[in-house]
């Protein structure tokens, strides 16, 4: 089994000069990528590995190439990065990245069908530069995915100085470029970083990317948990706590949509600029200044976004005016169906221009909303006696129709949720649906070791496939 042909081997202690067996390992994992084929898998033996890395070979649709670390070995690309050119077909995971001075993982140009799977990153940086884990640049990139990895930043940087986790730009949509698209960043857990995600780079005001953010978590000090600065971006069960900024800030863009979120304790709970968005079913708790910030600046204004289905509890406390929405100079939403409990006003709208007016009312459509917990009745709003699930264990369900439903509002485990009970990359996730192949996981059968990543599943679950094309291609 671990002389299989399609099989090669890695070490630190290894010979460049061996046959890449198990008993023979290579010492350079760039002298694997000389000698790998679609359907191959490299194994990297535990202990440190230094020095950057620039994978630029591709394996197939149905015969993807594995880079993974050994089952039960803590595999360490030390202070070095790796960058991946035009590669298409890769499955990544099991491997530790640390203390990597820019950009730990870069993944540039027309990438397609890449899975980066149960990575850890660790920041150890002292630079003043602001590093990010993964990089997703170039154009042309599409159907790419991270997932059920682990990112994790110093604690004593300044929150504008702590890093980034991942980041993907937008590409160029010029000159007959293609820009990147439907990426899926799903079941990650990120802590103390000062942006955990970021999708887009330039605040595109037209274009449709459709990235999938989804059943993350994020903790920590960070400025942004989320910050999405291009269109069509679905924003869906992720939790987010003690964000100094803003828990979701959609930025810029065109009909994106924030929904099934759990946001806490952070300074805003979600931001709106830009057109045709829509904020359903999250749960915003105790954020400072208020659950949601309709903001109106320069560069786009937020109007014709609904909100509604929302539940929003005890926010504002830095000021008693606002328990629920602010909404600035010359924007516009429908705000309806939504909950809102705790002391102040549901909504205010507020006037930033010294020399201008207040938008006419006219522009918002706001009305049958629940105001409950000592939170002011005003238009559209009506007060009744509502009453929690159990607040003290994080469960804000109710009895109405009103307000945020499911997982939510009550917190129970969903199928995207991972709890990182170890370190290193064989790690369980507990709230991971356990499969035949999960379990295969952490075996010792190397040709196992990643039978629960199934091509033809990977894509077929993306959700996100809406073009005429036949994605899988023809048997051969």
């Amino acid at each position: 089994m671990h002389n299989e042909a399609t099989t090669l081997w890695v070490s630190p202690t290894g010979d460049d000069k061996g046959t890449g067996t198990f008993d023979e390992p290579f010492r350079t994992i760039e002298r694997a990528l000389r000698r790998v084929e679609p359907g191959y898998t490299i194994v990297l033996k535990g202990g440190s590995y230094r020095g950057d890395v620039t994978v630029q070979v591709s394996g197939a649709m149905r015969a993807p190439i594995r880079i993974m670390a050994e089952s039960c070995a803590m595999v360490e690309v030390t202070e070095s990065a790796w960058f991946f050119y035009d590669v298409s077909d890769l499955i990544v995971s099991g491997i530790r990245f640390s203390g990597a001075p820019n950009v730990a993982v870069s993944v540039i140009g027309q990438c397609e069908r890449n899975c980066f799977r149960k990575l850890r990153f660790v920041d150890e940086s002292k630079s003043d530069k602001i590093p990010c884990a993964m990089y997703f640049g170039g154009s042309g990139a599409r159907h790419n995915v991270v997932e059920d990895c682990h990112f994790e930043a110093r604690t004593d940087k300044a929150a504008d100085k702590a890093p980034v986790g991942i980041m993907v730009a937008e590409g160029d949509d010029q000159d007959g470029a293609v820009p990147n698209k439907k990426h899926i960043f799903r079941g990650n857990i990120f802590l103390n970083y000062g942006c955990s995600i970021m999708v887009g780079s330039r605040d595109s005001q037209g274009g449709h990317y459709g990235h999938i953010v989804e059943g993350n978590t994020i903790e920590g000090r960070g400025c942004d948990g989320i910050r999405i600065r291009c269109g069509d971006t679905l924003v869906k069960g992720n939790s987010l706590a003690g964000c100094v900024g803003t828990g979701i800030a959609v930025v810029a863009g065109l009909s994106t949509t924030v929904e099934d979120n759990r946001v806490t304790d952070c300074g805003t709970g979600i931001r709106l600029s830009g057109t045709g968005h829509s904020v359903r079913n999250n749960l915003v708790l105790r954020c400072r200044s208020e659950a949601v910030h309709s903001v109106s600046h320069d560069k786009q204004c937020s109007v014709n976004n609904i909100v509604e289905n929302n539940t929003f509890v005890d926010c504002g406390e830095e000021s008693s005016a606002v328990t629920g929405l602010r909404m600035d100079t010359t924007t516009g939403c429908v705000v309806r169906k939504n909950v809102f409990y705790g002391i102040g006003q549901p909504y205010i709208f507020e006037c930033k221009q010294s020399s201008g007016n207040l938008r006419d009312r006219e522009a918002q459509f706001i009305d049958d909303n629940l105001v409950g917990g000592g939170c002011r009745p005003v238009e559209g709003c009506r007060t009744i006696k509502l009453t929690f699930a159990n607040p003290s264990r994080g469960n804000y369900d109710n009895t109405t129709d009103y307000g945020a439903q499911g997982w939510a509002a009550c917190g129970v485990a969903r199928e995207t949720a991972v709890n990182v009970v170890a370190p290193g990359p064989t790690a369980r996730h507990e709230d991971h649906d356990a499969t035949e192949d999960d379990d295969a996981l952490i075996d010792s059968k190397i040709d196992r070791l990643l039978a629960d990543v199934d091509r033809d599943e990977l894509v077929g679950r993306s959700l996100f496939f809406d073009e005429d094309e036949d994605l899988l291609g023809e048997e051969e």
